[in-house]
């Protein structure tokens, strides 16, 4: 429990390991209550602001900063609060006001996404290659199903491919009341809500980004 304390200026530069405030958070474990401000990361890893993999349960979490990564070979989530949320984990009426910048799978919120987002917000703007959203860089795979419900994007979205305002990605998920406001720019599939969406179901979502 962070006690509505608040954790000021983290620094973070690092070429290896799941990074984050915290590294990995188990299937058993639980954040909440917490504010993160000031947050500088720079890495080479999964990375977010708060926690690199995500497994358990982070609830009434805030975060503003910038997270980088400078990976550009392999497939590591990037977020501006959670790099990669497990099919276990959930993340629950949490803001994230962060500058976000990767190669592929990039979010405001969530880079890599198989669990549960809801009730949560992301303000940043997102940078990226490949697989860039707004809220989550991509949401599912082939054989995993993620969900994003009730939740929001207003940040200024730039990639190259697989780009939307609220998901880069969506793939055999629920998206659900949720809505992106924001710029989207790209070059291929490009998508005020979502650049690509294959399977899954989206319901009562909406997108104003331009």
């Amino acid at each position: 429990d962070g006690n509505d304390q608040n954790i000021s200026d983290l620094y973070m530069n690092r070429t290896s390991g799941n990074i984050g405030l915290f590294s990995i958070v188990g299937e058993d474990g639980t954040i909440h209550n917490l504010t993160v401000t000031g947050v500088n990361i720079t890495a080479d890893d999964f990375s977010g602001g708060v926690v690199g993999i995500n497994n358990g349960t982070l609830r009434n979490v805030s975060i503003d900063g910038d997270v980088t990564s400078f990976n550009k070979s392999e497939m590591k989530g990037i977020g501006g609060l959670v790099g990669q949320n497990n099919n276990d984990g959930t993340v629950q009426k949490a803001i994230a006001d962060v500058t976000t910048s990767g190669f592929q799978y990039v979010g405001g919120l969530v880079g890599k996404n198989n669990g549960t987002v809801k009730h949560s917000i992301a303000h940043g703007d997102v940078s990226g290659s490949e697989s860039v959203g707004g809220l989550v860089g991509i949401t599912g795979w082939i054989e995993t199903t993620g969900t994003i419900e009730q939740s929001s994007a207003s940040g200024d979205v730039t990639g190259n491919a697989a780009v939307g305002g609220l998901a880069g990605q969506n793939l055999n998920s629920v998206l659900n009341t949720s809505s992106a406001n924001g710029t989207v720019t790209g070059h291929s599939y490009v998508g005020g809500l979502a650049g690509i969406a294959l399977g899954g179901q989206i319901t009562d979502a909406s997108a104003t980004a331009t």
